[in-house]
């Protein structure tokens, strides 16, 4: 035996050893096809006096031949059978005459098909994809392996196991190749090809990608496993992709001023808050952490209340300066005038924004008494070569100034 063998084998002649084993894992293969089981597991665990086991997992599809080989291997009448028996006796049970076509795309998938993503970082991704073209290339593969199965003489419930694996690779396809965007548009812009960078980095690839995720879990599903990795595609993956675009000035930046939620005993917990609306636009969250804010709601309004200069650096959601473009700064606010020096005597709330602290665009408001949320434009132009900082500044004279969001929209 080998050390560690011989160590698990000492102590399983003391007290129980359960093994737990790891169907994927969150650093790096967090997505995709499992692991390949261990080999003749029987055999194993009859040397080391082995008699139970735990598979750590977050989902039970795709992984569902890593599950059922691991144990037929333990069961007598399958002791210690190969993965690519299971697979074939798996084939033969669900899909009958066709079982052959759909052997041929799963002993492929079981082989070849990518495991990738990352649970414990902010980001979904955090390192180049370099092999992402042959990944592409194997995918678009196995999808015509699918188009093979002639799913009018299957079950609906199988045909579904057919459409979840064809989304399944369309997701894979998509997600691959938009990273390799993401990669070439980060060299081009590291190279001053802006507008290559920008042709790149066009389109919406990334919701595309995510909508073939969420597509391939409706069928015969989606199990909480799942709606987890969707709310993780969503909220740590295409931030990601969508910060890209901001900088490039093809995608409007938001930021909404509420309450944020940290959890400080979490192990590595996320730094981000990201909401929704019902158009799919993504803001990032900011609270009270974040700001140094003091965060207000009543009368119908909530958000963060600042009674001094409150400066704000325009930027992508990913914290990097908006490399080009023109477009114009939007502010939603409210004012609170409870305690404030009277509306007639009171010095307007004045907004401006500076490039490298020189003023480019100014407006005032003037409050009045029944005034409500309200919506206020400025124009702005985005060049980082000469201008790497532009903020926005409000002073909120004698009031008490309700924040509700900041936004930029590009001009199209």
């Amino acid at each position: 035996r080998k050390p560690i063998q011989q160590l698990i084998f000492n102590n399983s002649q003391q007290r129980r050893i359960i093994p737990v084993f790891w169907a994927q894992h969150d650093d790096f293969a967090y997505i995709g096809r499992p692991y390949q089981p261990f080999q003749k597991l029987a055999s194993r665990f009859k040397s080391l006096n082995i008699a139970d086991f735990g598979i750590i997992h977050w989902t039970t599809r795709p992984l569902d031949i890593y599950f059922k080989n691991t144990m037929e291997q333990l069961w007598s009448n399958t002791a210690d059978q190969a993965l690519i028996k299971t697979a074939g006796r798996y084939c033969n049970a669900v899909f009958g005459a066709q079982s052959k076509n759909f052997y041929n795309y799963i002993n492929e998938w079981l082989k070849e098909a990518p495991i990738f993503g990352r649970e414990t970082t902010n980001y979904f991704i955090t390192k180049t994809l370099k092999t992402a073209q042959e990944v592409i290339k194997q995918s678009a593969f196995r999808y015509t392996l699918l188009q093979s199965i002639d799913a009018t003489r299957l079950t609906p419930k199988v045909s579904n196991v057919v459409s979840y694996y064809k989304h399944y690779e369309k997701f894979i396809q998509s997600y691959h190749l938009a990273n390799m965007r993401f990669d070439s548009s980060v060299t081009l812009l590291r190279n001053n090809q802006v507008e290559k960078a920008k042709q790149i980095m066009s389109g919406n690839l990334a919701k595309e990608s995510i909508l073939h995720f969420s597509q391939a879990i409706k069928y015969n599903g989606p199990d909480k496993g799942e709606m987890g990795l969707l709310v993780s595609l969503n909220t740590r993956w295409y931030p990601y992709i969508l910060a890209q675009q901001q900088l490039l000035g093809l995608a409007p930046v938001s930021y909404i001023f509420n309450q944020t939620v940290h959890e400080s005993l979490a192990q590595e917990g996320g730094s981000f808050t990201f909401a929704f609306d019902k158009h799919g636009l993504l803001s990032k969250v900011l609270g009270e952490q974040e700001t140094g804010l003091t965060y207000f709601e009543g009368n119908g309004v909530s958000g963060l209340k600042s009674d001094s200069l409150f400066t704000f650096n325009i930027k992508t959601i990913s914290g990097k300066p908006i490399s080009s473009g023109t477009g114009y700064i939007e502010v939603n606010f409210s004012i609170d005038q409870t305690g404030s020096a009277s509306i007639a005597d009171s010095i307007p709330v004045v907004f401006e924004i500076t490039n490298s602290g020189k003023i480019i665009s100014r407006k005032t408001y003037s409050p009045r008494s029944k005034d409500g949320i309200q919506k206020l434009v400025l124009p702005v132009s985005f060049q980082n070569k000469s201008d790497p900082k532009t903020d926005l500044l409000i002073h909120p004279g004698a009031y008490k100034i309700l924040l509700n969001g900041i936004s930029f929209q590009p001009d199209k």
